[in-house]
């Protein structure tokens, strides 16, 4: 499947021309304004490289220039077998909640919501919960704008959500 698209078990990024660990950083938000964390290749099989951030954040690139859309696709490892007694559903309930409002994205006098974001951007977007991990994609066209709104809206609902 040539699609460009990018993984990440814990959070992820995908951008045409991301070939080399160094031009990775460039593209990452910094969190909380701290430096962007320096990628160290760990793998490479068939076009699909690995990356591991200083954080612990495993970002895996599987770059296509031939496509015009851009893929990012962030895993979270955390489902409904963490739910305990009486919370049935949280997990879910919490992946539809990290689309709503932040204080960077909707509450902020203007400012989009998530939603207004990937809706203007021309994104098809979801996200999903199973037993053991939560998802969200978004398939967007590509161009560099997008990717920082992505980037941004992802590290947003990964730190203030």
């Amino acid at each position: 499947m040539k699609l460009l698209t990018a993984l990440l078990l814990g959070a992820g990024i995908v951008a045409p021309g991301f070939a080399s660990p160094a031009a990775l950083p460039a593209a990452l938000p910094a969190a909380r304004g701290g430096a962007p964390a320096s990628p160290v290749k760990v793998a490479s099989v068939e076009g699909l490289t690995e990356y591991r951030l200083g954080n612990g954040m495993r970002v895996l690139l599987f770059p296509d220039a031939s496509r015009p859309t851009l893929t990012t696709n962030i895993v979270y490892m955390v489902g409904s077998r963490h739910e305990n007694y009486g919370e049935t559903g949280m997990a879910h309930l919490l992946e539809h909640l990290l689309f709503k409002p932040t204080a960077n994205f909707g509450i902020k006098k203007g400012t989009k919501t998530p939603v207004e974001v990937l809706n203007a951007s021309g994104a098809d977007f979801n996200g999903t919960t199973w037993y053991d991990r939560t998802n969200y994609h978004s398939t967007f066209p590509a161009n560099e704008d997008n990717l920082r709104q992505m980037l941004a809206l992802e590290a947003d609902r990964m730190i203030n959500a």
